[in-house]
């Protein structure tokens, strides 16, 4: 592959190392990766998480990186790195990745161009906005005479629960803990959103959509999103989506794509991220283990590689265009994203169906980073969700909520048969509510430095 001859370039150069790539079938992936190890073929480097790794430590020779990893990978034993989850055994066998990751990704808007356009391309950064969108979409027709949105034709408004709460509840000021719990911070304090009116808003929302015939509540299919009008699959006309699933994933026909559809940003957003660990590669001991380790780092840390590693070589894969990265497509395929274990989000480009300012939003988290509440770390917030379920009557308020998300997930089914709102929420049960409402509270700010 042309990109790891270019990579083995940089890598020979710099760290007098040069990589080669066997792929694995997915189909029995640790079946064939124990074999090839089991037959000593001079494996150094595993891109995979071996299930029961403990099992295979002492007969496949895994490296323990405990010792390597401060001396080769010091920026891993920061204070603000949660290692625990790295240990087996009480050492570490596996090579992480840091990565910095929203805390909550921002909400976007894909819309037909010509849809847009005809509604005189207005300001969208709330659900009404949203909403007058779509009540313009069942009442136009484009150019061939088709209703911008209609069900019948397969042009849909599509749209997942998880991404029109989280545009009412940033629209109304809060910033959400976790999304399917239901608790969200405002002026510094937590609030239970059953006791308010956002939740129930955003199914009424959801309810009036519905009755007119073009809302689907499935995931934006980014290979199959055509309109198709006799496909299973809901065409695309309009949609809400988060910022990490359009940027991250090549989308079939993107030309093509462009033309007809833009994306933007909608709603209010502040850089609030998190640093996590990801096991991505396991390291054998065949006496270069420490050279295993400075090469897995620098394709992963160093910005000119990881970019080529990521998107390929500029000119013969993409090249760049308004700032943008188009794709090159070759055979009907684009390297982008071919490696996904190796991609650094801190050296990301945007693609060219990336919302405006994509590129400025990944980078603020990286060097403009905010604290949702200060002195507890973003990453943290969540932690009330397993706590809570060593407590009987916590766990089971918390499961009340879950059942009330799920029903709200399928919000189709529930509309289809006219269930109201105050049903969904019948069985939350008020005062567990506030008990548990008051154990976050407290744990929480426990967790302020």
């Amino acid at each position: 592959m042309e990109v790891v001859e270019e990579a083995n370039k940089i890598l020979e150069e710099k760290i007098n190392t040069v990589i080669d790539i066997e792929y694995i079938p997915y189909v029995n992936k640790q079946e064939e990766i124990l074999k090839k190890l089991y037959a000593n073929d001079q494996v150094d480097v595993i891109d995979y998480r071996l299930q029961d790794l403990k099992e295979y430590i002492k007969d496949l020779n895994i490296a323990d990186l405990t010792d390597l990893l401060p001396v080769y990978y010091p920026e891993i034993m920061g204070p603000s790195i949660d290692l625990d989850s790295m240990y087996t055994n009480g050492r570490i066998y596996q090579l992480p990745r840091v990565s910095t990751s929203a805390f909550q990704q921002r909400t976007c808007l894909v819309i037909d161009r010509e849809f847009y356009k005809a509604a005189k391309e207005p300001s969208v950064e709330t659900m009404k906005d949203v909403m007058a969108l779509y009540k313009f979409g069942i009442e136009h027709e484009n150019e061939q005479g088709d209703k911008f949105l209609d069900g019948d034709i397969n042009r849909h408004f599509i749209c997942i629960i998880f991404d029109v709460l989280r545009l009412c509840i940033q629209e109304n000021g809060y910033t959400p803990l976790a999304i399917n719990t239901f608790f969200a911070l405002k002026d510094g304090e937590i609030i239970d959103l059953f006791e308010t009116d956002i939740i129930e808003n955003c199914y009424h929302y959801l309810a009036d959509m519905y009755s007119q015939n073009a809302l689907s509540q499935t995931f934006l299919n980014w290979i199959n999103w055509a309109p198709r009008p006799n496909s299973k699959l809901p065409g695309l006309s309009m949609a809400l989506t988060s910022f990490g699933m359009n940027s991250y994933y090549a989308i079939k026909d993107p030309d093509e794509f462009n033309r007809r559809y833009v994306t933007m940003f909608i709603g209010e957003h502040d850089p609030y991220s998190y640093k996590t660990l990801h096991p991505i590669f396991t390291i054998c001991d065949n006496g270069s283990a420490d050279r295993s380790v400075i090469a897995c780092r620098y394709m992963y840390g160093n910005k000119e590689l990881n970019q080529m590693l990521t998107y390929g070589v500029e000119g013969k894969h993409y090249k760049f265009v308004e700032n943008q990265i188009e794709n090159i497509w070759h055979d009907s395929r684009s390297v982008f994203n071919w490696w996904p274990s190796i991609v650094n989000d801190k050296f990301y480009l945007a693609m060219d169906y990336a919302p405006e300012g994509a590129e400025q939003y990944v980078k603020d988290f990286y060097d403009h980073p905010k604290q949702v509440i200060s002195g507890v770390n973003n990453g943290k917030l969540n932690s009330y969700v397993n706590l809570a379920k060593a407590d009987q009557e916590l766990n089971d308020a918390m499961e009340r909520r879950q059942e009330v998300y799920e029903t709200l997930y399928f919000y189709e089914k529930s509309l289809s048969k006219g269930i109201p709102y105050e049903e969904i929420v019948s069985d939350l049960g008020k005062s567990r509510q506030r008990v548990l409402l008051e154990f976050i509270k407290e744990h929480i700010n426990n967790l302020k430095g």
